[in-house]
């Protein structure tokens, strides 16, 4: 398949290396997709310059059947890379591409870079954790200080405690 110069000029340097083109209609669930996005315009006013997006592994694939039923002529495919997923829509791609590279590989990397991040979010959690209970813990003791300092007669811990009686009820 050709790719035309237009949307050679918005891949990136060597890019016959890694990526080669796929039409549309050879795209498989679980393969890894990139593609170069249209230049568009969002309705909230912000633009979209376009170009090359690397893209993730296919969730799902445009069902013709269903997108009759629903009254929907867009060719959707869905997309997903670690823990982020999204929809493209056909009409704003230029090209598709799949990777040459094992996807084995990129889902390995994938997992380290997780496990790393996991751990670095949980160190420094139990650190802001340990920081947040020492302030309790001062705040804590400030309290008690006020409270001693404040009582006005010293309090005889060893004094017994009279014991109340009771009036016995006649019939």
């Amino acid at each position: 398949m050709k790719v035309p110069d237009e949307v050679a000029s918005k891949m990136p340097e060597n890019w016959e290396k890694d990526w080669s083109p796929i039409a549309p209609g050879d795209i498989q669930v679980g393969d890894y997709i990139g593609y170069v996005a249209k230049a568009r315009k969002y309705q909230s006013g912000t633009d979209s310059a376009g170009g090359f997006r690397k893209g993730g592994f296919i969730t799902f694939l445009p069902d013709e059947d269903q997108s009759a039923i629903k009254g929907n002529d867009h060719k959707v495919f869905g997309f997903r890379q670690y823990s982020v997923k999204w929809t493209v829509n056909q009409d704003n791609v230029l090209m598709f591409f799949k990777t040459k590279k094992d996807t084995e590989a990129l889902l390995s990397k994938g997992k380290v870079k997780s496990k790393t991040t996991k751990e670095e979010r949980r160190i420094n959690k139990v650190e802001v954790e340990n920081k947040n209970l020492q302030e309790d813990l001062e705040e804590v003791q400030k309290i008690t200080k006020k409270a001693r300092k404040s009582k006005t007669a010293p309090v005889d811990e060893e004094a017994p405690v009279p014991k109340k009686t009771r009036k016995m009820k006649l019939p």
